[in-house]
């Protein structure tokens, strides 16, 4: 064989494996870019939904435990009304979260993140109803049993 024919064979062969990685790399770039799709659609919209809830039931501990050092009336019925608005937008953020959890693909973690939500409920439920009994306790000049019950809710 004689080198001119070496040398096209060897740099066909060089063309040949290089149109196939490059091939394989169009694949793949083409998998990643689905996998980001994916993800911006579905789930960059529950991190920030969970995010903002927990952010929202982090403000709602903080007007609980806030409430427990008042005595005038008018700043408990303010407190009272703020964190009436935070559940409520509590309750709002909670919807958009379940939105964005039923257009979510079944998985693990589709799984992992509706035991967040039921970790939510939970606590949202539990600050409306201490809300009620700090709140009753409060008007009843009862500061120090309001502060109590708050601590044991801690545990």
């Amino acid at each position: 064989m004689s080198l001119r024919a070496r040398l096209i064979l060897s740099f066909g062969s060089i063309i040949i494996i290089m149109l196939i990685t490059s091939g394989l790399t169009i694949r793949n770039l083409t998998r990643i870019n689905a996998e980001i799709a994916s993800i911006d659609c579905t789930w960059i919209p529950v991190a920030t939904s969970i995010q903002d809830t927990n952010a929202l039931l982090f403000s709602a501990r903080g007007d609980l435990s806030a409430i427990t050092t008042l005595h005038d009336l008018k700043e408990i019925e303010s407190y009272n009304t703020h964190m009436a608005g935070l559940l409520r937008r509590i309750g709002e953020s909670k919807k958009l979260f379940a939105a964005a959890l039923e257009g979510m693909p079944p998985s693990d973690r589709k799984r992992a993140i509706e035991g967040i939500n039921d970790q939510i409920n939970a606590q949202s439920a539990q600050f409306a109803g201490m809300r009620k009994e700090l709140l009753a306790f409060i008007k009843a000049g009862k500061n120090e049993e309001a502060a109590r019950l708050l601590a044991d809710s801690r545990a």
